[in-house]
């Protein structure tokens, strides 16, 4: 696995409080590394460093998110058993229906606008769109497995291409989204950048991403497949810095009713739901004070010290008696979060 050692992508500087550490639990050129989250003493913004490079990460993405997680030893994808339906592929992402309902709701688009996804997976995000009257949707995926889905089963025009060499005319866009995207770029600055081009002067550019705010410990929450944790404050400045505004950010926190001790990571991290119009006025980047940030690291881990110790009793390899025991309470205790995160998604669109 290559390495490389990065400058802050919002301020440039090189000045690092190291967060924390964790180990890579998947993917055979990274399960067992460790991989360090530093802070940036100027500007405050989270970030792997060192990280792996370009080249081990485009290794690791070229089979798909799919693909990967069927990945056999010595890197071989295995044979699908299932052919995927299009309510499998909706099923799974069923909550981004909701996603597409706040966004409807507020970003003051007409139906025939045309809309393009970045990081489009299999096409539900689109598909949903499409069902509130946007027919004028497509996409960008560079897993082939993924976008052929999204072409065959869900009807969605999709390209697949690296968003960075792709052929679209510039600002030819009304709006532009990047759904679970930022975190995982490579460079977030030049990623705002080039939606930016794609985007009319106007137009709209929704992003969502994990919220570093509404960290925990209940659940692995740092990844080496995320490069980049914003708070709504980072975010903010470096789509400032490329000439947006944002107009409307939701923050939904960490979704942890059905989490308890025996099945600790029965939860969703908090997330932010950012839409910014394109202005093209260019803004300084905005400081967080760092020290915030570490204050509540701390608290956090003092406060889920019971399900980080529940979670090491599950997870030694020596436990396997006790996940046994754990596996016979599953249906009784073991419900699933994404009905929270639904609740809280029908509250907001009530309001």
């Amino acid at each position: 696995m290559g390495q490389e050692k990065v400058a802050c992508n919002n301020c440039c500087l090189e000045d690092f409080y190291t967060l924390t550490a964790f180990r890579g639990n998947e993917g055979y050129d990274f399960l067992g590394k460790e991989f360090k989250v530093v802070l940036c003493k100027n500007c405050g913004l989270c970030f792997l460093n060192p990280r792996p490079n370009e080249t081990s990460y485009s290794r690791y993405y070229a089979g798909g998110l799919g693909s990967r997680r069927r990945q056999g030893f010595g890197g071989q994808a295995k044979k699908e058993t299932k052919k995927l339906t299009k309510e499998d592929v909706l099923s799974k992402k069923h909550f981004q229906r909701l996603y597409a309902e706040w966004l409807n709701a507020r970003w003051g688009l007409q139906k025939d606008a045309r809309i393009v996804e970045i990081g489009c997976g299999m096409g539900a995000f689109l598909y949903f769109l499409k069902e509130l009257g946007y027919e004028n949707v497509s996409g960008i995926e560079m897993g082939k497995d993924a976008a052929e889905k999204a072409r065959t089963v869900l009807g969605i025009p999709v390209l697949i291409q690296d968003f960075f060499s792709h052929s679209f005319e510039a600002e030819s866009f009304d709006a532009v989204a990047g759904v679970a995207l930022i975190e995982h770029m490579m460079d977030p600055h030049k990623t705002i950048a080039r939606m930016s081009g794609l985007l009319k002067t106007g137009g709209m550019l929704y992003l969502n991403t994990p919220n570093l705010l509404s960290l925990t410990f209940r659940k692995q929450f740092f990844k080496f497949v995320h490069t980049y944790y914003f708070t709504l404050k980072t975010l903010t400045s470096m789509l400032g810095q490329e000439g947006f505004e944002v107009t409307h950010a939701l923050s939904v926190p960490t979704l942890a009713s059905s989490s308890n001790l025996l099945f600790p990571e029965n939860c969703i991290p908090g997330e932010m739901h950012i839409i910014a119009k394109k202005t093209g006025i260019k803004k300084s980047p905005i400081k967080t004070n760092y020290r915030d940030i570490i204050a509540l690291y701390q608290k956090r881990k003092l406060q889920e010290l019971p399900y980080i110790m529940s979670n090491k009793i599950f997870l030694n390899k020596y436990a396997e008696p006790l996940r046994k025991i754990r596996a016979k309470f599953r249906d009784r205790y073991k419900k699933n979060p994404k009905k929270e995160l639904e609740e809280f998604f029908r509250h907001v669109l009530k309001v």
